[in-house]
């Protein structure tokens, strides 16, 4: 896979790092976090005078959008799937299963499917949602509304040197992690020291330009950190003026590509940027404002009418684990480090690699040792607002091989879904005032008012069948079956969770919290299982592999939970746990 890593490169994610958490509101540093990191904050402020930015991290007890309140990924768009979600949701949400405290919630499941089937509505939601998610689109409020012109700071060539923020302190900020410099309020410092913080950046990293393009690009280098510094802003920008020409100019049979010239064009002054970072940058957006808006518009409609889903940004920096397929060498060194996070792809056209099926499922040491210890380097932490997408964009990858022999990695396939955001970016801030570059607070008052809505439904129903209520919406099944025994009152709510735990201890002899090989099993045996020393250790690998543990370390209580709930490998009915219980 072809990586432009020009002068802008830089990856902020290396190779087997975790970045440790983000500070909380005060400063008060994350669990876990190094020595370091909790104090170096401290140390800039003590020791520069710097502005220091300062994160809080939400958090989230219920689905906040309608998406999510049906169990479907975020911009589904697909009639069949919507309708599917609204038919599996709406019996869960049915007073005949949760009782009398759910009707709330079932009117406002009726609602969002309304909503998400209609596809003008769903448009219009899907463009309120993503502008309720704009945080970080443009980081710099100004102070003056009547200035003409901005800085930017290319954070892909900021080397920390934290000349600007002692220069500029009303005018730079420093985040205490990555220690690069952004610009938080623009003019905040009378001209003369604004100049000596742009002419004294030893990277020419800052560079004043006209108001219209400071948005657009700040919005650019959110996008070009999901894709790890492969790509800087300005890269991206071009890149959307080739994508704009390559979906509305004619092409001749034969002929070169539409943007063929114009890429070349783009590749001489990213060239130049190793010898004039300023001049090259005021250049690349010269060239890109020949892109005429009745170019975009038209692009924009061809892009909407595709249906690939517009990517989100989050409020906090919180990270996610990403498998790249196409890199997966099959050595399945992560599953057995990670097991609760990665598994193996069933499916045949997936070719039995490695994926990760859950997020935050191990501690960020194990993860941090599956990503080192990746023989093929395939596994990457990633920004988890783009997890979604990137699994989209595997499927894309996979099913571009498979029917057209074309190989393309997921992250070359994610950098088009940002280039096409970057496109229906650049036609929404046209609409934009001042004060709305931030964020459209309309659009946040929605979104907050929908997430309120479902929250305060939710509440209604009790913390117990709400847990399972949210993990039956996710496809869990066991979690249908103990909601619809719970309705029958066939069983008492906690009754079968009571028997599993019973059932578990029972069992672990030493008392650490997992079910290892010997221990296992004795409730094999009680089970029924004859085989040989040999078939077990098979038997044991595999219900080990099946359940998503690791087999050096035993079934912890989830996995446990999964083998006796799981009805192709048998499942224990509530009697049968009684009665190996008493024989006990």
């Amino acid at each position: 896979m072809a990586m432009a890593l020009g002068p802008g490169a830089w990856n902020p994610l290396p190779h087997g790092s975790l970045p440790p958490p983000r500070p909380r509101a005060a400063a008060r540093p994350a669990a876990g976090a190094s020595f370091a990191t909790r104090h170096v904050a401290a140390a800039l402020v003590a020791a520069q005078g710097v502005r220091v930015v300062r994160r809080v991290a939400l958090r989230v007890l219920a689905p906040t959008d309608y998406y999510g309140l049906l169990g479907l990924p975020a911009y589904t768009s697909d009639r069949k799937a919507i309708k599917a979600a609204h038919r599996r949701t709406v019996k869960l949400v049915h007073p005949d299963i949760l009782g009398p405290a759910s009707g709330d919630l079932q009117v406002i499941v009726n609602s969002a499917y309304r909503m998400l089937s209609d596809d003008e509505l769903r448009e219009k939601y899907d463009t309120t949602l993503r502008r309720s998610k704009m945080s970080n689109m443009a980081m710099s409020q100004w102070a003056n509304p009547k200035a003409t012109e901005g800085l930017f700071v290319d954070e892909t060539v900021c080397r920390s040197c934290l000349k600007c923020a002692s220069s500029a302190p009303g005018t730079f900020e420093v985040d205490p992690n990555t220690r690069r410099a952004h610009v938080y309020l623009q003019g905040g410092n009378d001209v003369n020291d604004l100049d000596i913080a742009e002419l004294g950046c030893p990277e020419q990293a800052i560079t004043m330009l006209p108001r219209r393009w400071v948005p657009l690009l700040e919005y650019a280098l959110q996008k070009s950190k999901s894709l790890q510094g492969r790509k800087n802003p300005f890269d991206l920008l071009a890149a959307a003026h080739c994508r704009v020409l390559q979906l509305t100019a004619k092409q001749d049979l034969g002929a070169a590509p539409p943007d063929a010239q114009l890429r070349e064009e783009y590749a001489e002054m990213a060239t130049a940027l190793k010898e004039d970072f300023r001049e090259a940058r005021r250049n690349i957006l010269a060239k890109y404002a020949t892109c005429s808006d009745e170019a975009k518009k038209e692009a924009g409609e061809l892009i909407a009418k595709g249906g690939r889903p517009p990517s989100g940004i989050q409020e906090d920096d919180e990270l996610g684990v990403f498998v790249d397929e196409t890199a997966c060498s099959r050595c399945y060194k992560c599953v057995e480090v990670a097991s609760s996070t990665f598994a193996v792809h069933r499916s045949p056209e997936r070719g039995e690699k490695v994926h990760a099926v859950a997020q935050d499922a191990d501690a960020a040491e194990i993860l941090q040792a599956a990503v080192r210890n990746c023989p093929s380097r395939a596994i990457s932490f990633v920004q988890k607002a783009d997890v979604p997408l990137l699994d989209l964009a595997m499927r894309e990858a996979v099913q571009l091989a498979q029917t057209s022999g074309v190989l393309k990695g997921p992250f070359q396939i994610l950098e088009e879904y940002l280039v096409e955001d970057i496109i229906r970016m650049d036609l929404e801030l046209k609409d934009f005032t001042p004060a709305q570059t931030r964020r459209d607070a309309r659009s946040v008052a929605a979104a907050q008012d929908a997430a309120e809505e479902i929250s305060e439904a939710s509440q209604m129903i009790p913390e117990d069948v709400r847990q399972r209520l949210w993990r039956g919406i996710g496809g869990d099944q066991s979690a249908v079956k103990e909601l619809e025994a719970m309705a029958s009152g066939e069983v008492p709510s906690a009754s079968r969770t009571s028997l599993k735990a019973e059932l578990f201890q029972s069992f672990d002899a030493d008392g650490d919290g997992f079910l290892y090989s010997t221990e296992l099993r004795g409730l094999a045996s009680a089970m029924g299982f004859e085989g040989s020393d040999s078939e077990w250790t098979q038997e044991y690998v595999m219900i080990c592999t099946e359940v998503g543990c690791d087999p050096t370390q035993g079934l912890d209580f989830r996995g446990f939970s999964r083998m006796v709930d799981d009805e192709e490998a048998g499942y224990l009915e509530d009697e049968e746990m009684v009665d190996i219980l008493q024989s006990r």
